[in-house]
């Protein structure tokens, strides 16, 4: 993280924009996270060791990012998955891992907000995405925004994006300034300050606050969901 950051913590953001961060999820390793049976769940966390940065010492635990869809359903990357071989039952999706205030303990997390999960669809690793159903004691879109996506292909170069996500690992951070600095086919690329473990983040179009794409690479290139099959689209909010 360079000595300019400017990515922020939720607790740092705007009510509407905390709203959207809720339907935001955090990948972890099943066996980072472990159930007490009282309720709650331990993780296993390391801590952030850049001195010098605003997230010194934050806690750091997830591999990756997805977003909620529908009631049930989060989209991601096909390549955090990939990397389990598919295995879905070796992950689980969390929400919540996120700082609502400062200072605030994430070691613990109440069972509720965590969420076993299955592939609902053939991912597609050409275009590295996927979706997974999750299940839980819980429906997860009763608590958590179901994000809205762009349906059209008309994303164009400049306009302004943000994403949330989880980059190296740490609580939900907010990443804007940024904007489309090209547009290829299924694809598009922005200067977002993205990291490892952002893969499967939604980004945002600024203004009307619909998902454009899904992160895929450190570099800033994102998949159009408008790109995802049709049979997809047409259970997704516009």
């Amino acid at each position: 993280m360079s000595p300019q950051e400017n990515r922020k913590d939720i607790f740092q953001l705007d009510a509407s924009l905390q709203e959207i961060a809720s339907g935001v999820v955090a990948i972890f390793d099943a066996a980072s996270v472990k159930f007490t049976g009282y309720g709650k769940a331990i993780l296993e966390l390391g801590s952030f060791p850049e001195k010098g940065s605003p997230f010194y010492q934050q806690p750091v635990g997830a591999v990756g990012t997805g977003f909620l869809v529908t009631s049930r359903i989060i989209v991601t990357a096909n390549h955090i998955i990939e990397t389990y071989n598919y295995v879905i039952d070796e992950l689980r999706f969390i929400f919540g891992f996120q700082l609502l205030k400062p200072e605030q303990d994430l070691g613990q997390i109440d069972e509720s907000e965590i969420y076993f999960g299955k592939l609902w669809n053939m991912p597609s690793p050409s275009f590295d995405w996927a979706l997974i159903e999750l299940n839980g004691k819980h429906v997860p879109g009763a608590k958590h925004r179901i994000l809205n996506v762009n349906k059209e292909n008309n994303i164009k170069e400049e306009v302004s994006v943000f994403t949330i996500g989880h980059p190296l690992g740490l609580p939900a951070k907010f990443a804007g300034d940024a904007c489309v600095t090209s547009v290829n086919g299924q694809f598009f690329d922005t200067d977002l300050k993205i990291n490892i473990h952002n893969s499967g983040s939604p980004v945002f179009n600024e203004k009307t606050k619909k998902v454009e794409g899904i992160v895929l690479t450190e570099k800033g290139t994102c998949f159009k969901v408008c790109q995802l099959p049709d049979k997809i689209l047409k259970i997704l909010k516009s």
